[in-house]
């Protein structure tokens, strides 16, 4: 994944909270884009909040942004 692909999901509007899919299998939950930090300086490199703590994540190793599922709309008609 990109810090480019990242920051489109993080400046969504509305924003829809997602999931981070790891190669290993492990996930981080992005419920508002205040959980992440991006480092200027190391653009592959996020901090993840979680839990009163935080992670750092190589997005070279995330493998897919799972979205929350929307609300259902009712159907016209």
């Amino acid at each position: 994944m990109t810090v480019e692909s990242l920051r489109k999901a993080l400046g969504s509007k509305p924003f829809v909270p997602f999931t981070l899919h790891l190669a290993s299998g492990a996930t981080a939950r992005v419920p508002s884009p205040e959980f992440v930090m991006i480092n200027p300086e190391a653009p592959r490199s996020v901090a993840i909040a979680e839990d009163g703590g935080f992670r750092i994540i190589d997005l070279l190793l995330v493998e897919e942004i799972r979205y929350e599922d929307a609300k259902p709309r009712k159907r016209a008609g």
